[in-house]
């Protein structure tokens, strides 16, 4: 894949999470109102699902591209974990600075983080073949908003 339509994959992949991810707190802030939901409110709170498999796969994609920027591979995978373990020391630090600071984590906790979410895009878009899996939603934006802040 070109930069070019790296950087456009991110961006849209960026912003369908954002869309979803209104819809999900819509929808959680009208089930925290409502005493007998309707399906709607359901289904606008369930976007949590398609918003985290969006944002997992903007990850992977984003860490491609800075991988591609500060080293010039091409890689493949879909391992959150491993691909940013393909980062050089420095920008790992960056990132992974970055994150902690924000969300008020230790090193320790990005790291065990970031193992347990490593497959998230795998996991999610496959979630009801699932008996339990891992999504840290909160964890993820930041750790997102990290990488592209050194990509664009």
């Amino acid at each position: 894949m070109s930069k070019d339509n790296r950087i456009v994959a991110i961006k849209a992949f960026h912003y369908g999470f954002q869309l979803l991810n209104s819809e999900l707190e819509e929808g959680a802030r009208l089930l925290n109102a409502e005493q007998n939901p309707n399906p709607e409110i359901a289904i606008k709170a369930s976007q949590g699902i398609p918003a985290l498999v969006l944002l997992s796969l903007c990850i992977e994609i984003s860490l491609k591209e800075l991988i591609y920027q500060t080293q010039g591979n091409d890689v493949k995978g879909h391992d959150l974990y491993k691909l940013f373990n393909g980062l050089d020391d420095d920008m790992r630090t960056i990132i992974r600075e970055k994150v902690m600071e924000r969300i008020d984590i230790s090193q320790s906790d990005f790291d065990n983080t970031l193992e347990e979410n490593a497959k998230t895009f795998m996991d999610w878009r496959y979630f009801y073949e699932k008996n339990t899996i891992n999504g840290e939603i909160r964890f993820l934006k930041h750790f997102e908003q990290a990488i592209i802040e050194e990509i664009l």
